[in-house]
């Protein structure tokens, strides 16, 4: 799916996401945790799994980098992508799919690129370019990602306004026969991001690229697309960016330099293994103990919810903790870490990764501190229903000094 703005996964904090970085010795002792013993996981850590489709993966995807020579940075992008399909990084995130290794090869555009462009026209364009016998563009056989590099100098539209409001790249499928596959990386977004022109670009190919293997054709037939049903809750919390990059975009910790093999700044990625395991679902994992919380005693609920198309109200069976509107429940979490950890703080909110929250819920305490083992307990209120639907999201975001990990949990407010 599309790559949200770095700057957006960068600024995830208290205001908008919950992400915070504060010490555990920062917030203090809290009365509502309760001590039980020191085991590892000490609690299942009851992660999602993205969920397998039928659709194909590319199993010996061939990426076709597309970069215009007029472009600067053309040449750092033919370089990255001609690392990553064999670096240590791509088989760390993308072998427990069954992707193989990824070969590349690099089309150079001579002429200059358009001055303006609207990504409706990109569709058009690469999908001209693809079937043209004298472009130059090998032609989409089933394996094939193109790599779209567009130049910093177009102006790039979404639905007639910036598309660097909307995202910083995507990747998408379109519908022909056979299907082409391609991603688009607007070098121009850098611009509304903390990061250079270059690490920008690379981090959301990489996001883009691993989706592409991974569910290429999402629009027909999707792959590893979507959370499992009983975790609704974290659809709703990254508003139903749900493929395996998208999972782990918002992390504190997503966005890292990688080695010797792939000298450039990527993204991590979800893993259904490492998930199972009880460690940091989103690989390649850092070398540090994993530590969160599990929410206890999840209930089944059958609540109305907005779709991913963000229009359409549908049911859905999930589990959560169910608190009708102008009622008041305690819930428990318990603190786990995969290997001895100090004591963190977990820091409660209303609201998703990306909007403010809308004072449905009331939360006491708002912070509790633990470590593995411990129990923390919240009272939760509903103050009133969401304007549409009966779901509420609400996160619970572990931090320590080093680190932030995020706990999407689900309210049915009926």
């Amino acid at each position: 799916m599309t790559l949200a703005l770095l700057s957006q996964a960068a600024a995830c904090g208290a205001a908008l996401c919950g992400c915070g970085t504060g010490t555990a010795a920062a917030v203090g002792a809290d009365a509502a945790v309760q001590s039980a013993g020191d085991g590892y996981e000490a609690f299942p850590p009851d992660f999602p799994s993205i969920v397998a489709g039928a659709g194909p993966r590319l199993t010996s995807p061939k990426l076709v980098t597309i970069t215009w020579a007029s472009d600067v940075a053309g040449a750092t992008m033919q370089d990255f992508d001609e690392r990553l399909g064999a670096s240590a990084y791509w088989k760390a995130t993308t072998s427990e799919y069954g992707i193989g290794e990824a070969r590349s090869q690099s089309v150079v555009i001579q002429s200059a690129p358009p001055a303006a462009w609207d990504d409706t026209q990109v569709d058009k364009w690469v999908q001209a370019q693809a079937q043209s016998s004298s472009s130059g563009w090998p032609p989409p056989d089933g394996q094939t990602v193109y790599v779209v590099y567009l130049p910093a100098s177009v102006e790039l539209a979404s639905m007639g306004q910036d598309a660097c409001l909307s995202y910083a790249g995507y990747h998408t499928d379109l519908g022909t026969s056979p299907d082409i596959a391609y991603a688009l990386i607007p070098e121009a977004c850098y611009r509304e991001t903390p990061y250079s022109l270059i690490d920008n670009a690379t981090s959301s190919a990489a996001h883009e690229i691993v989706e592409a293997v991974t569910d290429p054709f999402s629009n027909l037939s999707p792959a590893y697309l979507g959370f499992d049903p009983d975790h609704l809750a974290w659809e709703l919390w990254t508003e139903w960016q749900d493929e395996v990059a998208d999972a782990c975009e918002f992390s504190s910790s997503a966005y890292y330099r990688e080695g010797a093999d792939l000298p450039y700044l990527v993204q991590r990625i979800w893993s259904n293994e490492s998930a199972y395991a009880g460690h940091d679902p989103c690989v390649p994992r850092l070398a540090v103990p994993y530590f969160d919380v599990a929410p206890q005693a999840l209930e089944s609920l059958s609540i109305d919810a907005l779709s991913a198309d963000g229009k359409t109200v549908s049911p859905f069976t999930s589990k959560g903790f169910r608190i009708a509107p102008g009622q008041t429940a305690t819930v428990k979490v318990g603190f786990f870490s995969d290997a001895p950890s100090g004591a963190w703080s977990v820091t409660l909110a209303e609201g998703d990764c990306c909007t403010k929250a809308a004072g449905l819920l009331t939360l006491s305490p708002t912070t509790l501190t633990g470590r593995n083992g411990d129990v923390g307990a919240v009272s939760v209120t509903v103050n009133k229903a969401p304007a549409v639907g009966n779901a509420i999201a609400m996160s619970l975001t572990s931090s320590n000094s080093s680190a932030a990990h995020v706990r999407p949990v689900l309210i049915g407010a009926y």
